[in-house]
């Protein structure tokens, strides 16, 4: 996979950018709050259709515009496609090659990681966040994952509204939804279960590789233990009481551990960023082996996050395994490597030859 170009019109600050990348190394540098990030936003939602920072469509488009426009022409598996995502105050509508299609096939075009100061709800925040990590590196070594996902949505907002005005009349309806949400929720599981595994083996080669002495890993322990259908009969009642589901994949635990230990609550600020910066390697290393095609990195504000040697690690260890975009208040290192350089002031991006 390769990303060639991107054009950007009315995101953020971003009036209209048309950018080329001409290797396999790019750096966005300049001031502080000036579009770097926003770049990088905007590469990130071609690819997944979504922002790692906004849920809120009207702050991603352009103070004073009506409608965002994202353009990207891609190289993948030796054919080349244009990806394209527009939003509006409305809603957002993604294409690939002028066509709409489902977005597991989208989401396979442009494989993208990133790594941001955002990403540290990934340690230290809700559950949520670590199950979406799980089932995002899953969705992309297997794509069908994703419908069953969506489909387990559907399941669970259906049992909810049951659940919500249940009468002895709609037993049967609840007992057809439970039915529905327990198999989905066992696919779910046992998608969990390899993807961790997966990453666990990753996350210790490469600790291994970088000589990394703490030990990181991901545990993942299912909401109702091994049998999903038992724990469902023994809080049925409670879950009409409450009026929603009590047990479920919605409700799984994700930790990641340092030395056994849960990191969000025992780890430094260090250890924290060096870990997450493992676990977004990880994800490279995975879809690099899946696709057989080089992922997309993504790293925001690269000094703050990564030390020089870690930079230098990076750039070694993705070589040949990712395109890299990062952004940087400063030109960096040219000992690291050969850098497409592009610098950014005000929204505008020039780049320097």
């Amino acid at each position: 996979m390769r990303l060639n170009e991107i054009a950007v019109e009315n995101f953020r600050n971003l009036a209209g950018s048309r950018i080329q990348f001409r290797g396999p190394v790019t750096l966005f540098y300049g001031p502080n709050a000036q579009g770097k990030t926003n770049l990088l936003e905007a590469i990130y939602m071609l690819g997944t259709t979504r922002s790692f920072r906004e849920n809120r469509l009207k702050y991603l488009v352009r103070e004073g515009s009506e409608a965002t426009c994202l353009r990207g022409d891609v190289v993948r598996h030796g054919a080349s496609h244009v990806l394209s995502v527009d939003l509006n105050l409305k809603g957002k509508q993604y294409r690939r090659d002028g066509a709409t299609v489902p977005l597991s096939d989208y989401l396979q075009t442009l494989p993208v990681v990133v790594l941001s100061v955002e990403d540290r709800g990934l340690v230290e925040g809700v559950p949520r966040h670590r199950r979406d990590f799980i089932d995002g590196t899953a969705v992309w070594r297997r794509p069908g994952y994703l419908d069953t996902l969506m489909a387990f949505g559907r399941a669970r907002e259906q049992r909810n509204h049951i659940l919500k005005s249940y009468t002895s009349r709609r037993r049967d309806e609840l007992d057809a939804w439970t039915h529905t949400f327990a198999v989905l929720a066992e696919e779910i599981r046992q998608e969990r279960l390899k993807t961790t595994a997966t990453v666990n083996s990753t996350l210790s080669d490469l600790a291994a590789n970088l000589e990394v002495e703490e030990r990181l890993a991901v545990r993942y322990e299912p909401s109702g233990g091994e049998d999903l259908r038992r724990a469902l009969d023994r809080s049925r009642q409670e879950e009409i009481r409450r009026g929603g589901c009590r047990v479920g994949p919605q409700r799984d635990a994700v930790e990641i551990l340092l030395n056994g230990r849960p990191l969000g609550s025992y780890g430094s600020s260090g250890q924290v960023r060096t870990a997450l910066w493992l676990l977004k390697l990880t994800r490279v290393q995975i879809l690099s082996e899946t696709n057989a095609q080089p992922p997309l990195f993504l790293l925001d504000d690269v000094e703050a996050e990564l030390d020089d040697q870690r930079i230098a690690q990076m750039m070694r260890l993705t070589q040949g395994k990712a395109q890299l975009v990062m952004t940087a208040t400063r030109p960096l290192d040219p000992s690291w490597g050969p850098l497409s350089r592009f610098r950014v002031e005000d929204g505008t991006v020039r780049e320097e030859r």
